[in-house]
């Protein structure tokens, strides 16, 4: 340079004033870059940089010393040539970084993207992103691979652990702009067999509170189709101020189970008004649910002569009426409340059953009237003090919202829980939200051993056996083999074996055994009906042949069910339907109660919509 100089002495100064400049700007500006990095806790083990110091106390002063230790470290080899490479490779791969974020920014057309330079282009941001890496190989390119290599792992290290951060990056418009375009083109496609996904809207209320029901249907959805956990809040208007709380409560407990789900919260005075909105209303386009599952209503006997049986029913109706499979599940002995070690206990270590059912959720048995409820102050965004009824305990208080529980408007009354005891109560069960759930039936860390026995006993298009079999594909169930039960006359159980087997290997779905019930259609045991006969159903089949047929029949169906499938991991039943008109919500739970209880093992009833789901074309 300074052969072709006029002035020889200007290349020196300039020189040395533009490494003097970027040497005091790099000292300057790296360690609070780094700084940043330390208080978003990207990486382990630095955070004890993020700490400022000074008489602002933001000061990186940790930052400045361990940015002098390196440069003098560099300096210490005393040969330019060596680490010249490597520094200008780093620099102009953060300049192509820049460059690609501003391209990348323009093309995904984020409103929020508004470049004051006049004559700012994308092409041009794009083409100096791909310059800067020409340039980088072209100095040398052994040491361009090693700082991408380096640059490629930190990132997808940030990618895998996921930081709770939220920068506004370009790649989240993007990807917002790709969900709409893509979502618009599979609108304007036509559905197929081969490409059918059960895509199930799951009624758990709070999915910490019923994480059984969550897992079992994450199981037959992961990475295979789009799961919606529905939660009905059973109220008035004041609810409306608990849905967006109750949305980042649930969120962050399906993320911290790594169960892919969305979350929506639906506020109406009951159950089936509130689950049929989310039946219509959710989704986008094709992205809608077509499977409805429910657990099963167990306590459905002690609400006889209430609303919350007929509107259980209903909900499965109007799920027929829209054009939805459903899906009951039932697990043995229980209902899916499940409470976790530390929360809803009182001082004296005994479990409090009505921690979790004191809200009115999905499948609620008690109306809103009857949650015990306080009178709470709290401080609204704008800084006015107003007064709530809300239900206890406090799982709807917000950490935003300063709720003072302890002005009550009168004391407790003898056997209500305390101020204090309200407040513990809250504690845990927001602890219960943020956990990770491990003692679940159906969780991520369970590995399921034995059969799965389905009893394919009507045509509904072919989901009675498509379930079981995403089922055996997910990692919990991967262990267990598929039996498939079928009724047929004592007179051609050998062909109607075959005919089945036929039928499932055409279907391509893999299976250990096929089993004809021959006698399905004989009356039930004298015990069996004896066990049944506390059921309200057989006041209605007393005064009615036909009721009384068709009852017995399920009798017979739930006792063939415990004698060959006592041993299995998990039962799957077709579920019986019933005209809306000529079976009552009483006899078509006692239809339910008499096929599945009394198991020692899962039940999950389940009727396609008579829609093909499953094809012999590949």
């Amino acid at each position: 340079m300074e052969l072709v100089s006029g002035y020889k002495w200007l290349i020196t100064a300039g020189i040395f004033s533009a490494t003097l400049s970027s040497a005091l700007a790099s000292l300057v500006g790296a360690p609070k870059v780094f700084q940043a990095v330390c208080k978003d806790r990207l990486f382990p083990y630095i955070h004890v940089f993020a700490k400022g110091s000074g008489k602002s106390g933001v000061e990186p002063h940790r930052g400045y010393i361990l940015t002098y230790a390196i440069a003098a470290g560099f300096i210490m080899i005393g040969n330019l040539n060596a680490i010249a490479p490597i520094i200008s490779n780093f620099f102009l791969l953060s300049y192509a970084l820049i460059n690609f974020s501003c391209f990348n920014a323009s093309f995904a057309n984020s409103p929020g993207w508004r470049p004051a330079f006049k004559y700012y282009n994308q092409w041009a941001a794009l083409a100096g992103a791909l310059l800067c890496i020409a340039i980088m190989f072209v100095i040398k390119w052994w040491t361009a691979l090693i700082t991408l290599a380096l640059v490629t792992f930190l990132y997808k290290y940030i990618d895998y652990k996921k930081p709770k951060v939220n920068w506004g990056s370009s790649g989240q418009a993007l990807t917002y702009a790709n969900a709409v375009r893509f979502c618009a083109k599979l609108d304007t496609t036509e559905d197929h067999v081969k490409n059918y996904r059960p895509q199930i809207l799951v009624l758990t209320g709070l999915p910490s509170d019923r994480p059984d029901l969550t897992w079992f249907a994450q199981c037959m959805t992961k990475d295979v189709a789009m799961m919606i956990c529905g939660n009905v809040l059973e109220g008035d208007e004041i609810h409306f101020q608990n849905k967006q709380l109750q949305r980042e409560q649930n969120n962050k407990w399906l993320s911290n189970n790594k169960i892919k789900a969305f979350h929506r919260v639906v506020v109406y005075p009951d159950l089936r008004q509130g689950a049929l909105a989310l039946m219509q209303s959710t989704g986008l386009g094709k992205l809608r649910p077509n499977v409805l599952l429910l657990g099963y209503k167990s306590d459905w006997l002690d609400c006889l002569g209430k609303p919350e049986v007929e509107n259980y029913v209903n909900v499965i109706h109007d799920a027929f009426d829209l054009s939805y499979a459903v899906g009951l599940l039932r697990l043995p002995g229980k209902g899916f409340y499940r409470e976790r070690k530390g929360a809803g206990t009182d001082n004296n270590g005994l479990e409090d059953d009505s921690v979790g059912k004191r809200l009115a959720l999905s499948n609620q048995v008690e109306s809103f009237e009857s949650i015990p409820k306080a009178v709470v102050q709290y401080r609204s965004d704008s800084g006015q003090v107003k007064v709530l009824t809300v239900p206890e305990p406090g799982l709807l208080v917000s950490s935003n919202e300063q709720i003072d529980t302890s002005r009550t408007a009168s004391p407790a009354k003898p056997g209500e829980p305390s101020p204090a005891m309200r407040r513990s109560q809250a504690r845990r069960s927001q602890a219960r939200h943020n956990a990770v759930d491990t003692e679940s039936l159906f969780c991520k860390d369970k590995r399921m051993t034995g059969t799965i026995d389905v009893w394919w006993l009507h045509d509904d298009g072919g989901l009675t056996i498509l379930l079981p079999h995403l089922l055996s594909l997910s990692s919990q169930w991967r262990g267990c083999k598929l039996r498939v039960f079928t009724h047929g006359s004592s007179q051609k159980i050998t062909s109607e074996r075959l005919r089945m087997t036929t039928l499932l290997h055409k279907f391509r779905i893999e299976f250990s055994s096929v089993e004809v019930v021959p006698d399905m259609n004989h009356l039930p045991t004298a015990d069996s009906i004896e066990k049944t006969d506390h059921l309200p159903g057989w006041d209605e089949a007393r005064q009615n042949d036909n009721s009384k047929q068709k009852l017995l029949r399920q009798i017979r169906r739930g006792e063939l069910i415990r004698q060959h499938s006592s041993n299995a991991a998990l039962v799957v039943v077709t579920l019986p339907v019933a005209r809306k008109k000529e079976c009552s919500p009483n006899m078509y739970m006692s239809w339910l109660e008499a096929l599945s209880a009394n198991h020692v093992v899962p039940v999950l009833l389940v009727r396609g919509n008579q829609s093909n789901v499953i094809t012999f074309y590949s």
